[in-house]
């Protein structure tokens, strides 16, 4: 991955949209090793460096935040200069890896706040572009973009529901014992 006008040290903060559920699920979840590039050599994240990764390695959709070290070049030859670089590998059972979609730089997560919220509020998703200004102007923030919709989000459990699920869990007391058991305590 290149990444232009980088200031180091710097916190660099992507989102990998991924293909959820593309990933081989009969395979060992691959060990991704990140690298930057030093004088045309890869050099590892020293253990500090990757300071959060919500993708659970690289099979959802999330954010990685890297701590670009000082010592990152961006005049190398091995790669095209005036960007630095990082990369992920693994050395084996790389179909265990979602397939990527897009990946883009400087990445937050917002999330929904508010005493007052309507009882159907979270039966829809958040459209695309819906989001497009901080809540309090920040000077150091050009623009806000949100790409994707929102997840994560769940309406209020209601009356019908509630009754279904009681009824089931009285049935089977959390004991799954035929493959329907099976089948809606796993989708619940």
């Amino acid at each position: 991955i290149g990444v232009d006008r980088l200031v180091k040290p710097q916190i660099l903060s992507l989102l990998f949209q991924m293909a959820e559920g593309s990933a081989n699920p009969d395979v060992k979840k691959p060990s991704i090793t990140w690298s930057y590039l030093k004088d045309n050599e890869w050099h590892p994240f020293e253990g500090g460096a990757l300071l959060s990764d919500s993708t659970n390695g690289l099979v959802n959709t999330g954010i990685i935040k890297f701590k670009i070290p000082t010592d990152a070049t961006s005049n190398d030859t091995l790669l095209p200069d005036h960007l630095n670089w990082i990369k992920a590998s693994c050395n084996q059972n790389s179909s265990g890896i979602s397939d990527t979609i897009n990946i883009l730089a400087q990445a937050v997560n917002a999330t929904f706040c508010s005493e007052q919220v309507s009882a159907t509020h979270f039966s829809d998703l958040l459209a695309p572009e819906s989001i497009k200004t901080t809540l309090e102007p920040l000077p150091d923030i050009k623009e806000v973009w949100q790409p994707y919709t929102s997840s994560k989000g769940k309406p209020a459990e209601s009356n019908t529901w509630f009754y279904n699920r009681i009824s089931e869990r009285l049935r089977h007391k959390n004991r799954a014992i035929t493959m329907w058991d099976y089948e809606h305590m796993v989708l619940e």
